[in-house]
């Protein structure tokens, strides 16, 4: 058994990792919390994760997400355009019938409608969309 010892941050990443511990100690052994409570407990701190990620995702300035009619779901997140461009390009192959928005600092400028055989547009100054050439 390795005793991984990691010192605290606020940070999705260590609230993963927490989170995984106190589930794994919580269904193997005896603790002063009951494998139930063990489980509630990994799972809020998992939820406490999800928010530093769009906490985290805030501060970057370009942004990949998958939208539907209620929920947006950020994929990526980075600071270079070149970056975010091929991320938006490989959700978009992983991913076709979604619709997928890149954003740079919360304005949109690239789309993909999320029907299969319409092509990534480029949002120009204007608002008007045109195929993306690359």
């Amino acid at each position: 058994m390795s005793r991984e010892r990691r010192v605290p941050e606020d940070s999705a990443d260590y609230a993963r990792w927490l989170a995984d511990r106190i589930e794994e100690r919580g269904a193997r052994t005896t603790t002063r919390l009951s494998p139930t409570a063990a489980w509630f407990v990994a799972m809020a701190l998992r939820g406490y994760a999800r928010l530093l990620d769009g906490r985290e995702a805030a501060e970057m300035l370009f942004t990949i997400s998958f939208e539907d009619d209620r929920y947006v779901q950020i994929q990526s997140a980075c600071q270079a355009g070149e970056v975010a461009w091929e991320a938006f390009h490989l959700a978009i192959a992983a991913a076709p019938d979604r619709r997928i928005v890149l954003r740079h600092s919360g304005r949109i400028i690239g789309e993909h409608g999320g029907t299969a055989g319409s092509g990534p547009m480029l949002i120009t100054a204007t608002g008007a969309g045109t195929p993306d050439p690359s």
